[in-house]
């Protein structure tokens, strides 16, 4: 009886520590949320992302990829808009980024004149200064009103 619950014990350790956030030299990003999967004319909307880096290093921008599923000439790479505001070194660093895309910015481009609509998905990245890039996190599908 006393083996089966060292054993029992040991799982739940292994468990517990499988459950904890490493912290790496490369900066790992989460995706959180989306305030809307329906932009209307003229809206805007707002992603939540989570990162953790073990330096606390990270650079001052959010690399920022569009890609529309209906008009191949809305998409975009932006990798200098979208500023973080400074943040200060420390080991095992973690936080909440936010970034908010209007209506200008999430470019809902006519492709042909008719289209009404845009599916979208967006991907986000971060960077740290020694040059760590972060993994690529995406959004669920988001549909731009044009």
């Amino acid at each position: 009886m006393k083996l089966q619950h060292l054993i029992g014990l040991a799982v739940v350790a292994m468990l517990a520590a499988t459950c904890k956030k490493i912290f790496t030299s490369t900066p790992q990003l989460t995706f959180k949320s989306v305030s809307t999967t329906k932009v209307p004319k003229n809206g805007s909307v707002l992603f939540t992302l989570e990162f953790t880096d073990a330096e606390g290093d990270i650079a001052n921008a959010v690399g920022i990829r569009k890609t529309s599923s209906s008009c191949a000439t809305a998409g975009f790479i932006d990798t200098m808009k979208y500023q973080l505001p400074t943040i200060p070194p420390s080991d095992d660093s973690k936080g909440t980024i936010t970034v908010n895309l209007n209506y200008t910015n999430l470019k809902p481009f006519e492709c042909n004149g008719q289209d009404t609509v845009e599916q979208a998905t967006f991907q986000f990245w971060i960077k740290d200064a020694a040059g760590h890039v972060s993994d690529t996190v995406s959004s669920t599908p988001i549909t731009i009103q044009k």
